[in-house]
């Protein structure tokens, strides 16, 4: 599940909606926080922000 959360992240980051691609990526990182998926989804807020 975390990873298609995080790869509808990257779907909206690519389609340009910074805002939906911020909401996914924090709900990887609260629902699955020692996942592999949420400690790229951070790096990728820092990158957005």
């Amino acid at each position: 599940m975390p990873d298609a959360l995080f790869k509808q992240g990257m779907a909206f980051l690519a389609l340009g909606d910074k805002i939906d691609a911020k909401l996914l990526f924090n709900k990887v990182i609260k629902k699955y926080p020692s996942s592999l998926q949420a400690e790229i989804a951070k790096k990728k807020l820092l990158s957005i922000k």
